[in-house]
């Protein structure tokens, strides 16, 4: 993703997912940290509400598909970051 789209999936996340998605310790999962299935499921969770079962509210009233996938390059762009952060430098 560009740098447009991830300043874009910011403003996103922070308006429609960190109410319950606190990046760090919470109740609800760190979206940095979703398993590969997860992400391969992303838009299904997010637009389409495959997760509704869990208590996973769908957005497709507030979201475009386009919208999704720049907050899902925010999520990616940020578990980069934590994992560099995290790495030890050489």
């Amino acid at each position: 993703a560009d740098a447009a789209q991830i300043a874009a999936g910011e403003v996103l996340y922070n308006r429609f997912c960190s109410r319950c998605h606190v990046m760090g310790r919470g109740n609800l999962p760190d979206l940095r940290r979703l398993a590969p299935a997860t992400h391969a499921l992303f838009n299904s969770i997010v637009l389409g509400g495959a997760y509704s079962i869990k208590g996973m509210a769908r957005f497709d009233d507030v979201l475009s598909p386009a919208d999704a996938q720049a907050v899902h390059a925010y999520l990616i762009d940020q578990a980069w970051q934590m994992k560099q952060a995290a790495s030890p430098a050489p």
